[in-house]
């Protein structure tokens, strides 16, 4: 009799590494002010190790929320992602799984990830 060997298939999943919390405050994509921070300089404030998740990542941690260290259950809102549409819009993540482009200069939450 012949042995037959299978081997297991392995799927991995790609996640983002966040930051315990989200960032306090809110900043736009692109802010109307120069004086504003924008999300993506709030991220590298926060920790130089740290950026703005773009679209499949801000997917990623909402979808995966165990993930967060934070009360993952106070997530509410629309979080900035580095998804860019056009000049004037960018994609934002909602906390209930929604993707929706706004206006670039709209001020929303940040939750950043490691690079």
């Amino acid at each position: 009799a012949s042995e037959q060997r299978h081997k297991a298939k392995t799927t991995l999943f790609a996640v983002p590494f966040p930051a315990v919390n989200q960032l306090s405050g809110t900043y736009a994509a692109k802010p109307s002010s120069d004086s504003d921070t924008s999300a993506s300089k709030a991220c590298t404030a926060y920790d130089s190790e740290y950026r703005l998740p773009n679209t499949e990542e801000a997917i990623s941690l909402f979808v995966n929320k165990e993930l967060l260290k934070s009360n993952s259950s106070a997530l509410s809102g629309y979080y900035a992602t580095s998804g860019v549409i056009s000049s004037t819009l960018v994609w934002f993540f909602s906390a209930d799984g929604q993707l929706d482009d706004h206006p670039a200069d709209y001020a929303h939450k940040v939750w950043c990830v490691k690079r």
